[in-house]
């Protein structure tokens, strides 16, 4: 298949990797060069396998999708697949993934459009996977906006603007809140209950 081809020709190219390598000297210089090989040719595999995976979790003929979704009291209907433009920022490097769209019946309010698929894969901010923007929620806690995209940079193939940065962290902060805000609830719940469940004072 069209996505297996990308995948055979990485393992290809990593197994001529090890193969010069291995006819090489062994010198602490050759060493640090093949791993920095590896990790490369690691990611743009790894990237390859997210992408075709990612993008056949919908059905190829649009039919077989919901004509029409209810959102949030809103009831959307189904448009064809497009593309997220300037893809998605993954662990491996950036994705493109094509997704149904389904934009609000009743357009005049302002809805905005929504995506099943970007929802059910936890997209932060329409930009990153989960994992990536728990890399960048951490980092963003412990560095300057431009070492977070020097990191991304260096580790991960991705290359932000800082508004696309802000936007992200901006949304892992709000999350982060009604997270928070439920953990509060729950254990003034558990403390009430056993405060009313105790004796005396």
């Amino acid at each position: 298949s069209a996505g297996r081809r990308p995948v055979v020709g990485g393992l290809a190219r990593l197994g001529q990797r090890l193969l010069a390598y291995r006819q090489g000297p062994i010198t602490p210089a050759a060493t640090a060069a093949l791993e920095t090989d590896l990790h490369r040719l690691l990611r743009e595999i790894g990237r390859v396998i997210l992408q075709w995976t990612l993008n056949h979790l919908e059905a190829d003929d649009p039919r077989q999708a919901p004509a029409e979704v209810g959102f949030e009291h809103g009831l959307y209907r189904r448009r064809p697949a497009s593309p997220r433009r300037g893809g998605i920022a993954t662990r491996f490097g950036v994705i493109t993934l094509a997704r149904l769209r389904y934009e609000p019946c009743d357009a005049g309010i302002g809805l905005p459009c929504i995506f099943p698929l970007e929802q059910r894969l936890g997209i932060v901010a329409g930009k990153a996977t989960p994992a990536l923007a728990g890399r960048v929620g951490a980092w963003t806690a412990q560095h300057p906006q431009a070492t977070v995209q020097r990191l991304l940079a260096e580790e991960h193939g991705v290359a932000w603007s800082v508004t696309t940065l802000r936007h992200v962290a901006a949304e892992l902060s709000a999350g982060a809140r009604v997270l928070t805000h439920a953990a509060q609830v729950a254990a003034l719940l558990e403390l009430l209950g056993k405060a009313h469940a105790g004796r005396g004072p």
